[in-house]
């Protein structure tokens, strides 16, 4: 910490002590990167929010919905919009069975 190891280094020197201190930034943390960070819409296990909204005789009307699923969101959001998952249990929402959805 800037500023405080040298003060500390002067209090403990009265007494006798020695003291030392290691870099908490070195070039190796700050270069080595052992894996490319995975980008957020590729990650597993993701917890989606999604608004749906439609039109029925009553009236515009709007829902969300929120869910966790154990694919990639890009993957899951592929897959809900996909015209042949429309029966599809995967891309069905508690509330599909409103007209207008």
């Amino acid at each position: 910490v800037k500023g405080t190891s040298e003060a500390l280094r002067r209090t403990f020197h009265k007494y006798g002590t020695k003291t030392c201190f290691k870099p908490t930034r070195t070039l190796k943390n700050l270069l080595a990167a052992p894996k490319d960070k995975t980008p957020k819409e590729s990650r597993c296990g993701a917890v989606h929010h999604t608004t749906c909204q439609g039109q029925t005789s009553r009236g515009p009307w709007k829902e969300t919905y929120i869910g966790e699923t154990e694919r990639a969101p890009k993957t899951r959001f592929l897959e809900h919009q996909r015209p042949s998952s429309a029966n599809s249990e995967a891309s069905q929402h508690p509330h599909t069975e409103r007209p207008g959805h």
